[in-house]
């Protein structure tokens, strides 16, 4: 097996604590975090919560393979914004445009942006109201096998 680490950088909305439900594949994970800014759509990585998935391939991995993962995120007793996004040996990107659960909501695409304007390159931002679910399909490439 291959394993590396996907991490997502977070805020959450002051006022109360928010429950975030992440589902990389077939594997669960569940986070408690703390308020930290009134965060607007360009908040930045600065004070995030870094929250850690570690993610298993399966054999064989060399380098440049690609692996095609689903991601699905929920928050609960808060709204939360996923600011950012990377991986600790590999590289993350996205795949599909995420779809909420409550059709036509879509504020904000955490795919990025390019352009001439190095102002607004980078990931985008994610934002999840209190009680939604987003989905979205992401591509893992391995970068270096140990």
């Amino acid at each position: 097996m291959y394993r590396s680490t996907l991490e997502l950088d977070c805020h959450v909305r002051p006022g109360a604590n928010a429950v975030i439900f992440v589902s990389v594949g077939q594997t669960n994970y569940e986070f408690d975090l703390t308020p930290t800014i009134n965060w607007v759509s360009s908040s930045s990585r600065v004070a995030a919560h870094k929250i850690s998935m570690d993610i298993e391939i399966a054999a064989p991995v060399s380098n440049t393979n690609t692996h095609d993962v689903d991601l699905k995120i929920k928050a609960l007793g808060n709204d939360v914004l996923v600011c950012g996004y990377s991986m600790s040996r590999d590289l993350f990107q996205i795949a599909s445009q995420p779809v909420w659960d409550e059709p036509g909501w879509q504020p904000y695409d955490i795919s990025g942006h390019q352009g001439e304007n190095a102002q607004y390159q980078g990931n985008g931002s994610l934002q999840i109201l209190n009680g939604q679910t987003v989905e979205f399909g992401g591509t893992i490439v391995v970068t270096a096998v140990s």
